[in-house]
């Protein structure tokens, strides 16, 4: 559980440095570098798969990755691509920031209070009531950015990351946001 949290304040902290590179670089700006994180990040995960070692990522991967992902940098490599989506196909910036922070702070809170949680959500035992009110409600201040359509944007993908899909939910939650923002603004 240690390790889990850690992940968690890496995962808010990771999508906080997007949103501060995007108010400083701008959209396009931020495109690029997330470009280079998953060109870089494909090297390293390339690397590893081959077995070799690299010492000081080594050492992360130990301190932060969970145990049997599919491959190393596998959450990692999906909540870049979940960042590149929202940019690519939302143009508001508003828009774009608010899908962002509800996968980052949203998504990493709903984990952080749902490990400490045992009341499990009917539908999904591997997610707990706890949690996903926790993903929710830090998700509410999307309102200041997007007004009332960040509240059912915010329920859209706590409904979204508390079921068990087979895709990641570092893509499910911006996916369902962006779906969302196209059909209703």
């Amino acid at each position: 559980m240690k390790n889990e949290n850690y992940r968690q304040y890496i995962h808010m902290a990771a999508t906080l440095l997007v949103l501060l590179f995007m108010e400083f670089f701008g959209r396009t700006g931020t495109v690029l570098m997330l470009i280079l994180v998953l060109l870089v990040g494909s090297l390293i995960i390339n690397i590893k798969i081959i077995k070799n070692r690299i010492p000081l990522i080594d050492g992360l991967i130990n301190l932060f990755e969970r145990d049997n992902p599919r491959f190393v940098g596998y959450g990692s490599a999906w909540l870049v691509v979940g960042c590149l989506l929202t940019i690519t196909f939302l143009s508001d910036i508003n828009q774009i920031k608010s899908v962002i922070w509800i996968l980052g702070i949203g998504d990493g809170m709903s984990t952080l209070v749902g490990i400490k949680s045992r009341k499990k959500l009917p539908y999904n035992k591997k997610k707990t009531i706890n949690g996903s009110v926790a993903m929710f409600l830090s998700s509410i201040p999307v309102y200041f950015l997007i007004g009332p359509m960040g509240v059912l944007i915010a329920a859209a993908c706590t409904i979204i990351e508390s079921i068990e899909l087979p895709i990641n939910d570092n893509a499910s939650i911006p996916l369902i946001g962006i779906i969302i923002l196209k059909l209703f603004v």
